[in-house]
């Protein structure tokens, strides 16, 4: 049987398709049920908002009440700090260590954060940590049907 190079390419590319397709269908949520699914998502963006000093955005994630806490936080970034940023040129990671969905209202979501600006509270330009543990605490908003970060005091 003559098989041309091409007929032949374009099967071994639908089964690469076919192989990756199977694998993702058996991957898909990594066993987590739908609703730790959206937890994680909203995890995601408000570590990629928040982490990033991108504070106006993380404000869609977190609760009313963090939002005192949020805007102080925004207000004590200096042009030294904005510097030290811009400076950096490694991208924030993080890493989910646990998660725990406590009466389908409140949520615990323990990070390992990598490459993580921090604000220095004595006067001085803030630094990139290279690791640094955090606990993120939600609220589960029933009428939005959504997620929200508490800040606490840590944060």
């Amino acid at each position: 049987m003559i098989v041309s190079v091409k007929a032949m390419t374009k099967q071994t590319v639908a089964l690469i398709f076919a192989f990756f397709a199977l694998i993702s269908v058996f991957s898909c949520g990594n066993g987590r049920s739908a609703e730790e699914r959206q937890l994680l998502q909203r995890v995601d963006s408000f570590v990629n908002t928040y982490y990033n000093s991108l504070y106006h955005e993380a404000a869609r994630f977190v609760t009313p009440e963090s939002m005192p806490q949020l805007r102080f936080i925004a207000s004590q970034i200096t042009q030294a700090d904005i510097d030290v940023i811009h400076q950096n040129e490694e991208m924030l990671t993080y890493e989910v260590i646990e998660t725990d969905i406590q009466k389908d209202s409140c949520a615990r979501v323990e990070l390992l954060l990598r490459n993580v600006f921090t604000i220095d509270t004595i006067g001085q330009p803030g630094s990139f940590r290279k690791e640094l543990p955090s606990t993120l605490l939600l609220d589960y908003d029933k009428e939005k049907k959504l997620w929200f970060v508490r800040l606490n005091n840590d944060d």
